[in-house]
């Protein structure tokens, strides 16, 4: 057979498009086939059948050196570059896969860095009364950024027997949450407090401040600037300058907590990345032992305009 390396990745890509894959895993898809072509060298002209073992690893090589991502994010893209020619020995694109049986080790993930309860009072403490709530929700509940911001008012059960729950539905592609079900989160006493005194004039629970475009308010929080309103928090209270920080409590074990990245990730979209981590030191009364210490800062939270370029 004749089929070239970029027929295999084209195919590869169109057919998952076909099975209507959300946005952001076909942005994935479609960087790991870039990646296989660039490493080729011959814009895919080579025939994809006379790829080998060692051509396996020598992609492995590429993705290292040339492409600068670790041993993790490497791993995660062969596991798409096996699947990809699986597929084509599936559809009779190839005589087989040249990679199939090949074993791989999972790296760990590398350790995250993280907010300590007594920094995550302080930045409660010190942020605005418009910021401070989305900050509290991100900690207390766990919840992602999208989440966050596609958080409705009908999302929130506020019981009058006890603190209720918040419904999680949206956030992720395609109007759902990143696996794609519901979950409930239970809410704690001291967030209840905070979205008590929430505003309760838009559909979403949290919104931009007022614009030229929307003079009254209402619009979608956008990632960009609350990524540069972060980092600004950050540095009013001294934080250093880090890659990622989470919001993790001390207390007994819990499986998730919640974690905020605080630049661009290593995925093709751009932004900060706020979800939550498995482990087994977290609790699940996420900063139950967090206390504010000082009344929240009166800073104007407004962040000046992108230029246009």
């Amino acid at each position: 057979m004749r089929t070239t390396l970029r027929q295999v990745v084209d195919s590869y890509v169109e057919l998952l498009e076909s099975q209507g894959r959300a946005p952001t895993t076909m942005i994935k898809y479609d960087l790991v086939g870039r990646n296989v072509i660039a490493w080729a060298g011959d814009e895919g002209r080579r025939r994809a059948g006379t790829l080998i073992e060692m051509d396996f690893w020598s992609i492995r090589q590429h993705l290292m050196d040339k492409e600068g991502v670790g041993d993790k994010t490497a791993y995660d893209r062969l596991i798409v570059v096996k699947q990809m020619f699986k597929s084509a020995a599936k559809r009779r694109l190839i005589p087989a896969s040249p990679f199939a049986g090949i074993g791989m080790s999972k790296p760990e993930s590398a350790p995250q860095p993280c907010f300590t309860p007594e920094q995550t009072a302080t930045l409660l403490g010190k942020a605005d009364a418009h910021f401070k709530p989305l900050i509290a929700t991100l900690a207390y509940a766990g919840l992602r950024f999208g989440e966050a911001r596609d958080l409705l008012l009908a999302d929130l059960v506020l019981e009058n027997d006890g603190p209720g729950f918040i419904v999680v539905r949206r956030g992720g592609s395609a109007g759902k949450t990143k696996g794609r079900r519901q979950r409930r989160v239970p809410i704690h006493a001291e967030l209840r407090l905070v979205l008590d005194g929430l505003p309760r004039q838009f559909d979403r629970v949290f919104t931009a401040l007022p614009s030229t475009k929307y003079p009254d308010g209402g619009a979608p929080l956008n990632e960009r600037r609350c990524l540069v309103a972060m980092k600004r928090l950050c540095k009013r209270c001294g934080f250093s300058n880090r890659r990622s920080t989470s919001f993790i409590p001390s207390g007994t074990p819990s499986p998730a907590c919640a974690r905020v990245t605080t630049c661009p990730t290593s995925t093709p979209s751009n932004g900060w990345g706020i979800g939550r981590a498995t482990s087994s030191t977290c609790t699940t009364r996420l900063l139950h032992d967090v206390r504010r210490r000082r009344p929240f800062g009166d800073e104007d939270a407004r962040l000046p305009r992108r230029k246009r370029r």
